[in-house]
């Protein structure tokens, strides 16, 4: 009877997703105890909260370094005996990032949901280790900072207390933010506390890979060590193993299997993407593009195995469409170390093309067969946020004395002719530097035309505190009615002010010295000019009148007609024709363009429903996303629809066969066309047809969207 009880226990334990209190993680930064907390899952978050922590480049060094490879399990050292405490939505998400600080506010670089539950059950003991095995593994670089960001939306049960290490005065290190059982979350305050914490670590492997069979071992591009760019070809559905790489997923994440095991460091690594129709590349010529830089690092550190997979994580996600051929450029300037050779396999047709030598790369008057044994991980892709229509300059890729456009369609000269000079250190690479000099910027060739149109200007400065009386001009156009942006002078030091015909004076302070990305959005149904700091709202200015500006006679960036420019360095100069909103403005000014992001996300089916079911959405009412779930007790083709108040299709979340589970999804309150639609009444409706018996499940709920 014993026994069977506890056969019992463990399958009860299985069956509802108990984080089992024992273990001991492969790898941990300490636990040594020390600081006791009740966040994110003790008694002062009862009603739901969210932490992010930064784990620093190689902290997980006990009992030794932890090497690269896919985080599989994460373990928090518990400061009290508690649980079982049920979690509502309880979430953990990953990323990784260079910084070893938090900057103020909330983190707001890319991370990957790794373990979701609707209903998680967590239980502690004092002075051992909890374990939560992750729904997905996670490529770990250990010459970068770990990101991980823990939430819930509230907690039935006996709170849990985790340990912290003091951690170092300013060094920033943990995030909070209060939430609520809507699952909205608030930051609250930032401190240098460190989780102790401990992950286990497996060797990486790719989601999907198109080869791993390949014999032949080669240097390009990374055993170099004067530089090497190869350009290579994948077909579509080429990514087919251990199965076919499904529509609707954007890279995060690549591999690449090597040959010879090492250690390289290098100069000006870069990794871009583009997706064509061609089947072959052309001998001797680099594929044109345009390309989306996915990865851009001056000086990473990578390490390769034998016949092992060796991961890079992307800088932002490229969205992938797998009936198109996947066009890969990856290019170095510089290689210290050893190992790192890459293994091939021979295909047809001309798939890799090689450059010379280093930077600048010149394409070797060759190509072969050669195909890189490569592979990927994948999330769910979303909403994707393309390039500016007018104005878009990211200040790489530059010949001396000129800049490429890369708006679509773009106007004016491209590539424009600046004054000045282009070096590294800017948001993401390099970018425009200004010396306060006259006539200095990026001649754009273009008359400013914007009429009564709405608009956005964006771009990212690092302005150094001046005490200079005279203006320093960011941009502007001298023929309409001088509309134009200056730093210093009447916007004073370390603030920046839009002036212009008929505007009403738009200051946005505390600009320097730190690196900033400043936003103003131009919305003519409001008559509003809006100005954002880093994503965040910074001031927000009614005009007098709806403007109209007058055409221009030379719009210049980094500068205004012949006056003196701004002084400090100028990237990712952007231009559009619309007004963007707050969440495109949050989701995108830390990314390069287009940018991707991941809506609809499906956590992990959980134990298996004896009933279809459609519950009720959450929050209700929800601005601006809202969470759907559902449950199939059978194998089904599933269709999750959004309609209007007009039985008018908005948009479809799911179409597609699933298996049975519980299963939710989120809705970000856009229609098929990613335009965010307006307050009011919507409806959902599941469709799930059984596989097995043909029976058919309908049900439709109602959820209020409110602005």
């Amino acid at each position: 009877m014993k026994s069977c009880y506890v056969v019992f226990i463990v399958l009860l334990v299985l069956v509802l997703g108990f984080s089992v209190v024992s273990g001991q993680p492969q790898y941990y930064n300490a636990n040594s105890g020390g600081i006791s907390n009740t966040l994110p899952f003790g008694s002062t978050a009862v009603t739901g909260y969210k932490t992010q922590h930064l784990i620093g480049p190689g902290e997980y060094m006990q009992p030794s370094p932890a090497p690269p490879g896919n985080i599989t399990t994460l373990y928090i050292y518990m400061a009290s005996t508690g649980g079982p405490t049920t979690y509502t939505n309880l979430t953990i998400k990953m990323g990784q990032t260079t910084i070893t600080t938090f900057p103020a506010g909330t983190y707001s670089g890319q991370l990957e949901t790794v373990y979701f539950r609707a209903s998680g059950i967590l239980s502690s003991t004092i002075d051992t280790w909890m374990v939560i095995t992750l729904d997905r593994g996670f490529y770990y670089d250990p010459a970068q900072s770990l990101v991980i960001e823990i939430s819930h939306c509230g907690f039935a049960g006996t709170g849990m207390n985790v340990f912290q290490s003091a951690g170092t005065t300013s060094i920033i290190r943990r995030n909070n933010h209060t939430g609520t059982t809507s699952c909205v979350f608030t930051y609250a305050t930032q401190d240098t506390r460190i989780l102790q914490c401990g992950v286990d670590v497996v060797p990486a492997q790719p989601q999907y890979y198109n080869l791993n069979t390949g014999t032949s071992s080669n240097s390009f591009p990374f055993t170099v060590a004067g530089g090497k760019a190869v350009n290579s070809l994948f077909l579509a559905g080429e990514f087919n193993q251990p199965t076919p790489l499904p529509p609707g997923q954007q890279i995060t994440t690549v591999y690449l299997r090597t040959s010879t095991a090492g250690t390289r460091t290098f100069t000006n690594l870069h990794i871009l993407m583009a997706q064509d129709v061609i089947t072959t590349l052309t001998t001797g010529t680099f594929y044109a593009g345009p390309y989306d830089t996915v990865y851009s690092n001056a000086s990473p550190t990578l390490t390769s195995t034998v016949d092992g997979w060796m991961g890079v994580r992307l800088d932002h996600p490229y969205p992938y469409d797998p009936t198109k051929s996947l066009i890969l450029f990856v290019g170095q300037c510089g290689a210290t170390g050893a190992g790192m050779s890459v293994r091939n396999s021979t295909l047809t047709g001309i798939r890799r093309v090689w450059s010379v030598g280093g930077c600048p790369f010149t394409p070797y008057a060759g190509g072969d067969v050669s195909m890189i044994n490569f592979g990927v991980d994948v999330v769910p892709a979303g909403t994707t946020y393309g390039v500016p229509d007018l104005l878009y300059y990211t200040f790489e890729n530059s010949p001396i004395g000129f800049t490429p456009n890369t708006a679509i369609p773009g106007v004016g000269t491209n590539p424009a002719p600046y004054t000045g000079s282009i070096s590294s250190g800017g948001q993401f690479d390099s970018a425009l530097v200004g010396t306060n000099l006259a006539g200095q910027g990026v001649a754009t060739g273009w008359n400013l035309n914007i009429g009564a149109r709405s608009w956005t200007i964006g771009m990212w400065v690092q302005i150094p505190t001046s005490t200079s009386g005279s203006a320093l001009y960011l941009f502007g156009d001298p023929g309409s009615g001088s509309f134009r942006c200056f730093h210093n002078g009447l916007a004073l030091p370390d603030n920046m002010m839009l002036r212009g015909p008929g505007i009403t004076d738009m200051t946005v302070t505390g600009i320097g010295p730190a690196a900033t990305y400043v936003h103003f959005v131009y919305d003519s149904a409001t008559a509003t000019i809006t100005a954002y700091k880093n994503g965040v709202l910074a001031n927000t200015v009614v005009q007098a009148a709806p403007l109209n500006i007058a055409v221009g006679t030379g719009f210049k960036a980094g500068g205004y007609s012949t006056s003196a420019g701004f002084g400090g360095t100028m990237d990712e100069f952007r231009f559009y024709s619309r007004a963007l909103d707050a969440l495109e403005i949050q989701g995108t000014w830390n990314h390069t363009l287009p940018y991707t992001i991941t809506t609809g996300v499906e956590p992990p089916p959980q134990e298996t429903p004896v009933v279809y079911e459609l519950a009720q959405n959450y929050p209700n009412p929800f601005n601006p996303t809202t969470t759907i779930q559902y449950g199939l007790p059978a194998a089904a083709n599933v269709t999750l629809k959004i309609y209007n108040i007009l039985g008018q299709e908005i948009m479809t979340l799911v179409n597609e066969q699933k298996n049975p589970g519980t299963y939710q999804t989120i809705w970000n309150g856009r229609n098929s066309a990613g335009i965010h639609v307006a307050s009011g009444v919507y409806f959902y409706s599941l469709v799930a047809k059984s596989i097995d018996s043909k029976t058919t499940y309908t049900n439709i709920k109602k959820m209020l969207f409110l602005k």
